[in-house]
C-alpha cells in the first residue's frame, strides 16, 4: 500500500512545507472580477486586499472536478493505492463533496475523506496529527477514528466585525442574529458547529469583551487538557498585533501550548480582514 494525503489551500502550508512533509495541496480558487484566481499560486493576502479595495471582492468557487481529477491521476500513476484527504469544513466549501464525487471514476484509489469542521491553522493540525500517525504505520481507518476524536474535543472560534460576506454566500446558520447585527457595529463571536457551519454565538460591544467571550468558551477545554492544550491564534494585519493577542492568551492559559499565524486569503474573503481565528484542542502531538 502507497498512501498519499491531500489537503486544502486553507490549511495554511506554504510550498516548501508541503515539499518537505510530502503533502498534496489542493489550491482554492475564488472569482476575482471576470478572473479566477488560486490561493498560493496568484491569490495571496496582499493581493485579496487589493482586489477588495478596488471594490472586486474574492468569491469562493469550487475546485473543478477535473482539476481533481487529474490531481488524483497523477498520483495513482505514481504508484498510490490510497488517498486521505483532510479538507476544510465543508459548511464553507464544497471540496468534500466534490472529491466524493471523483470516488467512483477512479477505482485503482481506495480515499479515505475527512472534513476537519474548521479551516487556516485548526485544520493544519488535523494533518500534521495524520502525518505522525502514518509514520507510526497507523491503518487508515485508524487514522480517521483519531481524527475524528480530535475533532470531538476540539472547537474554532471567530471574532468578526462584519457578517454581510458570510451572510452574502449563505455560510452563517442563524440568520436572526445576522440581521440584528447589520443595525449595529457588533464584535460577533462565531464558531464552527458539528456540521462544518459558522453559527454565531453571542455578540459584544467591544473587543475587550469578546475576547473575554471567547476565553470562557476555552476554559472547560483548559481545566480538562491542561499543558496538552494548544491554541492556535490566526490574525490579518502585522505581527505586532498577532504577537500581543498571543500574550493575552498565555496570560490567561500559561499551561497550554500556543501558536501563531497571519490569516490566508480563504479565511480572510470568508470572515473578513478584522477577523480574528482561535482554535482549541489537544496538540496533535499529544492527542
Amino acid at each position: 500500500m502507497k498512501c498519499a494525503l491531500v489537503t486544502d489551500s486553507a490549511a495554511g502550508f506554504t510550498a516548501q512545507e508541503a515539499k518537505q512533509l510530502d503533502i498534496t495541496v489542493l489550491p482554492l480558487p475564488f472569482q476575482v472580477g471576470q478572473q479566477v484566481c488560486w490561493e498560493g499560486i496568484d491569490l495571496d493576502y496582499q493581493q485579496m486586499i487589493a482586489s477588495v479595495d478596488a471594490g472586486n471582492v474574492p468569491i469562493p468557487t469550487p475546485v473543478p472536478r477535473e482539476r481533481l481529477m487529474s490531481v488524483f491521476q497523477a498520483l495513482h500513476d505514481e504508484g498510490v493505492t490510497d488517498v486521505l484527504v483532510i479538507h476544510l469544513a465543508g459548511g464553507i466549501n464544497s471540496l468534500g463533496a466534490n472529491v466524493k464525487a471523483c470516488v467512483s471514476q477512479l477505482p485503482g484509489l481506495t480515499f479515505h475523506i475527512f472534513d476537519t469542521n474548521t479551516a487556516g491553522l485548526p485544520e493544519q493540525q488535523y494533518v500534521r496529527y495524520a502525518l505522525r500517525l502514518l509514520e507510526q504505520g497507523q491503518p487508515l481507518a485508524q487514522i480517521v477514528a483519531r481524527l475524528t476524536t480530535m475533532r470531538d474535543q476540539s472547537q474554532t472560534l471567530m471574532i468578526v466585525d462584519r457578517m454581510s460576506q458570510l451572510a452574502q454566500m449563505g455560510y452563517i446558520s442563524n440568520g436572526a442574529t445576522v440581521m440584528g447585527n447589520k443595525l449595529r457595529r457588533l464584535k460577533t463571536v462565531l464558531m464552527f458547529n458539528q456540521a462544518g457551519k459558522i453559527t454565531a454565538v453571542e455578540t459584544k460591544s467591544r473587543i475587550k469583551r469578546a475576547n473575554q467571550a471567547v476565553c470562557d468558551r476555552i476554559i472547560p477545554w483548559y481545566d480538562r487538557f491542561g499543558a496538552r492544550l494548544r491554541i492556535t491564534v490566526m490574525t490579518c494585519g502585522d505581527e505586532t498585533s498577532r504577537f500581543a493577542r498571543l500574550g493575552f492568551f498565555k496570560e490567561e492559559f500559561p499551561l497550554c501550548q500556543l501558536s501563531s499565524a497571519p490569516m490566508g486569503p480563504a479565511l480572510a474573503v470568508y470572515l473578513g480582514t478584522d477577523s480574528i481565528v482561535v482554535g482549541c484542542g489537544p496538540d496533535y502531538r499529544q492527542a
